[in-house]
């Protein structure tokens, strides 16, 4: 179909996501800055005028997601798998920290395969790692229990 020049122009959308990496340190010094701008571009984050507050926030989320779930040693499957029901979480409607939902969601997907965490057990009974890296961030159990116990709520 040919097209038509005294009409507007289609509006075209790419219909699958780009992989395509622009690694602005690695370029000469004088081309970083058109480099970051096109790395901008390519994820979908920016288009030059604007920025995406909603993505650059998800993605914000999911790197504190990868950091707990790398802090908390899990597999490379428990990783995937949390990071995706973290993903479908609406975190304004859980109400607890980022990092806080992070580690509950990361206990949510290791008890499946054995390793226990809830703030209410005893510490003997529970995950080590869980048990320090919220002393780590200053949550009182409580607060913890409830946040987990809310998550699993929204994740089952």
């Amino acid at each position: 179909m040919p097209f038509d020049e005294s009409e507007e122009e289609p509006i075209i959308s790419p219909d699958t996501e780009n992989a395509t990496h622009f690694h602005s340190v690695e370029a000469p010094e004088k081309h970083r800055k058109k480099f970051r701008r096109l790395h901008g571009y390519n994820t979908g984050v920016y288009n030059g005028q604007w920025a995406d507050k909603a993505e650059l926030r998800r993605l914000d989320n999911l790197a504190v997601f990868d950091a707990v779930s790398s802090q908390l040693e899990l597999t490379p499957f428990q990783k995937r798998r949390g990071r995706l029901l973290f993903d479908s979480l609406d975190l304004r409607r859980i109400g607890y920290r980022a990092s806080l939902v992070a580690v509950c969601v990361a206990a949510y997907v290791c008890r499946e395969d054995g390793r226990m965490y809830h703030p209410y057990r005893k510490s003997e009974n529970n995950d080590e790692l869980f048990v320090e890296f919220l002393e780590y961030l200053g949550e009182r159990p409580t607060v913890a229990a409830k946040c987990y116990n809310k998550v699993a709520g929204a994740l089952e």
